[in-house]
């Protein structure tokens, strides 16, 4: 842990980590494998338990002290976005409106699908 004269801080926050992902909870330094790691624990949201999450201070952006209702606040806003690894779905594409034009629809040949200028 720190030695006696670094303050150690414990408290709720909102972190921002290397890698655009957000956490907010209650957060408090512990040792662990010989290192000074910071642990924050994550309100359960959104059909998620509370859980716990280890972060090296080296892959923080930003840490803002917070109040309780603010974290939890974030923390119902964020869950779900930090998983490992999610689905992005883009909406369906229209068909093209290339083949609509009246000059295109004209180019086409009538006994084959080909386009001939």
């Amino acid at each position: 842990m720190a030695a006696d004269n670094e303050q150690t801080f414990a408290g709720w926050v909102i972190i921002d980590l290397m890698g655009h992902r957000r956490l907010a909870g209650y957060l408090r330094e512990e040792e662990l494998g010989g290192r000074t790691m910071l642990r924050i624990t994550i309100p359960a949201a959104a059909g998620r338990a509370e859980h716990d999450r280890y972060i090296n201070s080296g892959n923080i952006y930003q840490l803002v002290p917070v109040s309780e209702e603010i974290a939890r606040r974030v923390a119902e806003q964020e869950a779900g976005s930090n998983d490992p690894v999610r689905n992005f779905l883009l909406p369906p594409m229209e068909s093209p409106r290339l083949l609509e034009s009246p000059m295109i629809h004209d180019a086409l040949d009538e006994d084959s699908d080909d386009i001939c200028f």
